[in-house]
């Protein structure tokens, strides 16, 4: 690991001033969103109370394999409600999205977080009788690459449930979040940051990744994503790894809102393939 402060690295509050204003703002066209959306709300993919979804459906037929979006905040912040509008631009493009919750540390580890996702994985594919496309934002970009390494056969799934994933300011490295007061809620040893980080992981040869940073994001997140880029090209992976011009830690996903925006086709060409 380099000789950063990860502290600062990791925290988005003094990297983004306008943090309040933009979250405020993901509340408020997420609520805009749901008052308007086909949508099915608060189904369960799991025993736990935070083990629930919403699914967000095309105004017309559903085309091609859902969309699930994974939210970030550290493993300990955000719900699903602040994410609705997330949908607003696939829907448009004909494309069903799901939108889980899950529990959050320090009541659940990471490793038991992730484990919950793939649970989500399992009812998206039971529900649509399609494999998801994986959509994930900071932690949830963790939780999207984690989905593509993941051993679906030893789950009693198709090998290949999760083949393509696209990643917004992933942490794909968790390791210096050890060396964050962030860790006071995670609990992260080393080893064990090591052992989830899908950087550290078998790459998933064969399949499609897409990362996304932002070009005004801290040199960890921007490090992070073109480190996995780069291994996992190397490695029979189709990568995709792109640093957005002007956009932030929390401006980065704006784009899946807009029907017209190039990641937003670019997410529906890989629920075509």
């Amino acid at each position: 690991m380099a000789n950063l402060d990860y502290q600062a690295q990791f925290d988005i509050a003094s990297q983004v001033p306008e943090r309040a204003e933009l979250t405020a703002g993901w509340a408020r066209d997420a609520k805009a969103y749901r008052a308007e959306a086909r949508m099915e709300r608060d189904l369960g993919y799991g025993d736990d109370p935070r083990q629930k979804l919403d699914v967000f459906l095309p105004e017309g037929e559903s085309k091609g394999a859902p969309v699930l979006f994974i939210h970030g905040g550290y493993w300990q912040y955000y719900d699903r409600s602040s994410f609705s509008h997330a949908a607003r631009g696939l829907n448009a493009q004909g494309r069903s999205v799901v939108i889980p919750d899950y529990s959050q540390a320090p009541g659940k580890t990471v490793r038991a977080i992730v484990e919950e996702l793939r649970e989500a994985c399992i009812w998206t594919w039971q529900r649509f009788g399609q494999r998801p496309v994986v959509v994930g934002h900071s932690a949830g970009g963790h939780m999207a690459a984690s989905m593509l390494v993941t051993d679906w056969a030893a789950r009693g799934q198709p090998a290949d449930l999760v083949r393509s994933a696209v990643a917004f300011s992933g942490l794909f490295d968790l390791q210096p979040l050890t060396m964050s007061t962030l860790n006071n809620g995670l609990g992260l040893t080393l080893e064990e940051a090591k052992a989830i980080s899908p950087l550290y992981a078998a790459p998933p040869m064969g399949k499609s990744c897409d990362v996304i940073v932002g070009a005004r994001e801290s040199d960890e997140y921007r490090r992070q994503s073109a480190e996995i880029a780069k291994l996992w090209s190397q490695a029979a992976v189709a990568m995709r790894h792109q640093e957005a011009e002007g956009a932030n830690h929390l401006t980065v996903i704006a784009p899946l809102a807009d029907p017209n925006a190039a990641i937003v086709k670019r997410i529906s060409e890989l629920a075509d393939i």
